[in-house]
């Protein structure tokens, strides 16, 4: 794999350095006027892999007719040395030389970066593992001057000299010193970067980010002649890592940086005399596979999502008068412990999700959700079904006690706290970073990790195994929950009752491996679950008076579901007529119940290029009365098709461009629900709504 890459524009060429696991360092070569890139050279580390990698231009003072024919590289390996090579455009072969070995660091090197100081001197900033920045400093200097003079009784550093020699015999000498070293950071440095020159005489600038949640503004001072901490941003608190790297803007006034577990987080300095940064609004999402997504079933004002990268998140649109509406993660309920897999919305007020751990964990709303979803998304809380008394009964938010999974709420005021409850561990888990804030615009990273979860209400127990999959009836009343099995006692679903959160009614045995997935009839009268033994089961739901029946009235084994291969999806037809069923060996089939009340597939299957891994029905018909189904392919291609009972076709109705699609598998799919508005309104006007 590709470690570090570096590019080198000029105006007639391109030049690009990559390193890679393979223990080697490619040169890249295109001219401006060429399509394709082509490998000039290849220089081989032997067993060490190269961490960091530079390019920039040294500049001549004797060749004034081409100023960019000379090209400096940096490089470091696990050697804790800067290793510079020279190379020449104007020779037949571009090759690079190695000239000098920089030593200093004390641990692995982990950034270089050029830039570009007083007198026409090149800077090359490092950092490294050992909390160290140290700058570089290659100036060219005059070939008579005898630098090793041993009478100058003055002190000076070590000075590195290499030679450039020109094709009419003559030399020009260039002198490497370390000019500065800094030190500020209290944990490993990943990356450095300088700021843009704007040719406005502006002090120069370095961008340094750490480990140690803080990234540092170096300003020289030419005065004094030293590298002072300007300005200082970062994180406190939360479960972050650090920074893994930073970027000024192009005018320098904003710095972007990358956490260590993927999110994004941005300053802007909004003073022009002053140093006033603030933190911005910036892109954040799952940085590993997103197992599982549900929308909010009324109006699909938002959607949650679970990862695993061991999160649960939220996100919504930014409803502003100016601009569209882009969406945001607006909060982070759970911060787990264990890979995420599955997830439920019952309400718009309760989440129920499941991970690589036998329980099952209910989630309500705190009272600052309510507040942010309806600041942010321009929404009235009554559309939502959230009534204002239980927001204000509500907790205000929650927190996680140290070396603990479960979220505890916590209130605003003493009036609101359970007086059976143990004060010493309400004491105990109180977070000192928890802030709550009334926003009116997205939440920072910072926040959503420390300000944003919910408070864990129940657990549910009653699964041999990991949970794998969950689902919510239409109503709310029922939720079914299974787990990953490799024997039949073990691949039980389990219905719970929403109201008392104990089993509905017995555990349902019918399938023999893993089932991979469940879908609720839109009137709540059936469940459909499909399997890794290529099975499908049908089961009905009764209600009786002393609580619910349920029955399983079909199974179809391997040989009866007409799919060969494993069964990873399922979706019903909004009018409970269908259902399809998605496999592995690139097949969809829909099925309906026969006059003899048998289930039996409804035509032919539609067969695609690769295993369909997500599948769903549109929540309405199009215009000339065809059902719409999305199905997401393993590699992760995204199709239409339309199907007719009356015509038992299939027609490709539309797929979504390369850009558009997914590059690995795609593990779900959802339509976004339509409010009864929406849908008469697309009833008399609007012909192609699903595939808006």
């Amino acid at each position: 794999s590709v470690t570090c890459i570096a590019v080198l524009r000029n105006s007639s060429n391109f030049l690009v350095a990559t390193t890679a696991t393979d223990s080697t360092l490619n040169i890249w070569w295109r001219e401006t006027t060429d399509e394709n890139f082509q490998l000039v050279q290849t220089i081989s580390f032997g067993n060490g892999i190269a961490l960091a990698v530079a390019l920039t231009n040294l500049q001549s003072s004797i060749d004034t007719n081409d100023h960019y024919a000379n090209y400096l590289m940096a490089t470091t390996r696990e050697n804790c040395k800067v290793n510079l090579y020279l190379a020449n455009s104007k020779d037949t072969k571009l090759e690079f030389q190695h000239i000098m070995s920089l030593s200093g660091h004390e641990n692995w090197i982990r950034d270089l970066t050029f830039g570009h100081g007083d007198n026409n001197s090149i800077l090359l900033a490092s950092c490294a593992e050992d909390t160290y920045i140290r700058i570089w400093k290659i100036i060219a200097v005059n070939r008579d001057i005898d630098y090793m003079d041993k009478s100058n009784n003055e002190v000076k550093l070590k000075e590195n000299i290499f030679h450039l020699k020109f094709d009419n015999h003559e030399e020009e000498s260039y002198v490497v010193t370390l000019d500065s070293v800094l030190s500020c950071h209290e944990d490993m440095v990943y990356s450095v970067n300088w700021c843009p020159d704007l040719g406005n005489g502006l002090h120069l600038r370095l961008l340094s980010a750490s480990m140690d949640k803080t990234m540092i503004i170096w300003e020289y001072d030419r005065d004094s002649g030293m590298w002072l901490d300007k300005v200082r941003v970062g994180t406190m608190g939360g479960n972050n890592l650090g920074f893994y790297g930073g970027i000024f803007s192009p005018d320098g006034n904003e710095v972007l940086a990358q956490g260590y577990d993927g999110g994004l987080h941005a300053w802007k300095n909004i003073s022009d005399g002053n140093e006033q940064w603030k933190p911005q609004v910036t892109v954040t999402g799952h940085f590993a596979p997103v197992q599982d997504f549900d929308w909010e079933s009324s109006n699909g004002t938002f959607l949650v999502s679970v990862s695993s990268d061991q999160t649960t998140r939220i996100h919504a649109p930014w409803i502003r008068s100016t601009k569209e509406p882009t969406w945001h993660e607006i909060a982070r309920p759970q911060i787990h412990g264990y890979d995420m897999q599955c997830i439920s919305l019952a309400d718009c007020d309760q989440i129920v999700s499941g991970g690589d751990e036998k329980v099952i964990r209910i989630f309500n709303s705190p009272k600052l959700f309510s507040s942010t979803l309806s600041e942010i998304s321009q929404v009235e809380l009554e559309s939502l079904r959230i009534s204002s008394d239980s927001t204000t009964k509500a907790p205000l938010g929650a927190s996680v006690p140290s070396l603990g999974l479960s979220n505890k709420a916590m209130y605003d005021d003493k009036e609101n706290i359970d007086s059976n409850e143990d004060f010493s561990d309400r004491f105990n888990m109180i977070p000192t970073a928890f802030k709550p804030i009334q926003l009116k615009e997205p939440p920072t990273e910072l926040y959503l990790q420390q300000n944003t979860l919910w408070p864990e209400i129940q657990k549910l127990y009653g699964h041999p195994y990991e949970l794998f999959c969950l689902a919510y009836n239409r109503q709310k009343q029922l939720l079914a929950s299974a787990c990953k099995a490799r024997k039949p006692e073990h691949a039980a679903i389990i219905i719970w009752d929403t109201q008392t959160w104990r089993q509905a009614c017995e555990p349902l045995l019918c399938h023999n491996l893993t089932v991979t997935q469940m879908a609720f009839s839109h009137n709540g009268d059936w469940l459909l679950s499909v399997s890794r033994d290529r099975g499908w089961s049908l089961y009905h739901f009764t209600k009786l008076n002393s609580g619910i029946s349920c029955k399983n009235v079909y199974h179809a084994g391997y040989k009866a579901s007409m799919h060969s291969r494993i069964i990873w999806s399922c979706s019903w037809s909004h009018d409970d007529k269908y259902f399809a069923t998605a496999s592995r060996d690139k097949k969809v089939m829909i099925w309906h119940q026969s006059q003899s009340c048998t289930w039996i597939p409804a035509s032919s299957p539609l067969e695609l290029s690769d295993s369909v891994t997500a599948v769903d029905f549109a929540p309405v018909l199009s215009k000339n009365k065809r059902y719409i189904v999305c199905v997401g392919l393993d590699c992760g291609k995204i199709e239409f098709y339309s199907w007719s009972s009356e015509q038992l076709l299939w027609q490709n109705c539309c797929t979504l461009p390369e850009n558009y699609n997914h590059s690995l598998t795609v593990k779900r799919i959802r339509w976004r629900p339509i409010s009864k508005a929406i849908e008469k309104e697309y009833e008399s006007e609007h012909e192609n709504y699903p595939l808006q």
